[in-house]
């Protein structure tokens, strides 16, 4: 008698958010301490933070779509010719976004991703692994946020706040990204950016029209070509954040937000994301 095995195995998750008013001299003190600067925050200090500023909490479920759990199942059985980048499959940055689409089991993406940022804490107890970001009170400004994300460790960032790029018309609708020597360099190619690779772009300085996420029909070690039917010709252009060019990477997770958070420099915001690995 052949006995069929059984798949019992879940991943699931929930998002809380909590939005804090950071507009006192005892909120401005915590803030200069809670993120050092390589990003990475003091969980003690948020805490506290939390009970004495915040002013709204929403925990919401989220999707962990079909790409996320193929690739836990490739690295499982990991070879370059099923996943190259499943070595990395961490929680590296999380997203937000402005985008109103329910999150389905076959997203990739935020519906329209408007900031991303490298997680600012991650840890792990039993088999609930919790990721962190923390907005301050000058990151993401203007955004109305909508929705959230996690992207896996294989979403590459190319340059830094400091990078200024040419964007030019070669022809028709290609539309060239190129590092003019200022600020970081990018180092495409040196990276590990290849011509089919996705790459999402959200220069703060850039045109919003330059702004997305596109396929990579070019690229160098000092430019990046895309198309964009709307594209525009702009130069002397730095991206303004740190993680203003990715490459998309595996999508982890996927929710949105109700009611949505208008982000401005008198709050702050925190997203912790709540993966737990449980028999069904």
């Amino acid at each position: 008698m052949i006995k069929k095995l059984k798949e019992n195995t879940k991943a699931r998750g929930n998002i809380l958010i909590t939005l804090c008013d950071c507009t006192s001299d005892a909120a401005k003190t915590f803030l200069r301490f809670i993120k050092d600067e390589n990003g990475k925050i003091n969980n003690s200090l948020l805490k506290k933070y939390h009970e004495l500023f915040a002013i709204n909490e929403q925990l919401i479920k989220n999707i962990v779509p079909d790409v996320a759990l193929q690739a836990m199942a490739d690295n499982l059985v990991y070879s370059s010719a099923l996943l190259p980048a499943t070595s990395e499959l961490h929680g590296s940055y999380i997203a937000i976004g402005t985008g109103s689409t329910t999150p389905a089991a076959g997203d990739t993406s935020l519906d329209v991703e408007y900031y991303r940022e490298g997680t600012s804490s991650a840890v792990r107890n039993g088999k609930i692994s919790q990721l962190t970001l923390f907005l301050g009170n000058s990151e993401a400004n203007g955004s109305t946020i909508s929705e959230v994300g996690t992207f896996a460790g294989d979403a590459d960032v190319y340059g830094n706040s400091t990078s200024q790029f040419d964007i030019t018309n070669p022809s028709g609708s290609t539309f060239r990204y190129t590092w003019d020597g200022t600020g970081t360099d990018p180092d495409f190619s040196t990276n590990g950016l290849v011509t089919g690779d996705t790459i999402v772009i959200n220069g703060t300085n850039f045109n919003s029209n330059n702004n997305g996420e596109f396929t990579i029909t070019d690229v160098a070690d000092s430019y990046i070509e895309v198309t964009n039917a709307s594209g525009v010709v702009e130069s002397n252009k730095t991206l303004g954040t740190n993680t203003a060019m990715s490459r998309k990477g595996t999508l982890l997770n996927h929710a949105l937000l109700s009611p949505t958070i208008a982000k401005d420099n008198t709050k702050t915001v925190t997203v912790q994301i709540n993966f737990t690995f449980a028999d069904a």
